[in-house]
């Protein structure tokens, strides 16, 4: 299976913006007195956890920033078939959800992110807090020092058993 790829030019939206817009409208409307939330993932097949964990986030902040994994990070991280759909497309379906404010594209993995971006809180899964693996711990550890961590309910789904799903369907 193949990256599904489209025209950049169909998938458009102003809240796409680059790390150094992204930083210069942050310091704008936190001297305003507005509060920054950071979620950070992969995004890949938009489905109903990630509307939860979108809309969750929304009610904790003013502001809330989304930083998407790039292609080649989800690669790294998820293997060589995934992202399913293309950063620019996962972008711009990010952007069009009511509540996400700006959507980054990130090369970074997730510390360096937090840390670029400096939100007032970083919005994260339970399973963040109460993982006992080492690189998770550690992980979590690192963003307690940038910022602070806000953690909401584990998800239902995840794009990962939701591709395992389809391939089993697909196999009958």
């Amino acid at each position: 299976m193949s990256m599904i790829k489209y025209p950049k030019e169909e998938f458009v939206s102003e809240s796409i913006i680059n790390f150094s817009q992204l930083n210069r409208k942050l310091t704008y409307l936190k001297q305003q007195g507005k509060t920054v939330g950071l979620c950070v993932g992969v995004f890949d097949l938009f489905h109903p956890s990630h509307a939860l964990c979108l809309a969750s986030a929304k009610k904790m902040c003013d502001i809330l920033v989304v930083a998407i994994s790039s292609n080649a990070i989800t690669k790294k991280r998820k293997g060589k078939e995934r992202p399913i759909f293309d950063q620019h497309l996962r972008a711009y379906i990010l952007s069009m959800i009511k509540g996400v404010d700006y959507v980054v594209v990130t090369p970074y993995d997730r510390v360096t992110t937090i840390s670029r971006i400096k939100p007032d809180f970083y919005v994260a899964m339970e399973d963040l807090r109460v993982s006992t693996l080492p690189r998770r711990v550690g992980e979590r550890k690192k963003i307690e020092e940038i910022t602070k961590i806000e953690y909401i309910p584990n998800k239902v789904l995840s794009t990962t058993q939701l591709i395992y799903n389809i391939r089993k369907i697909g196999k009958r």
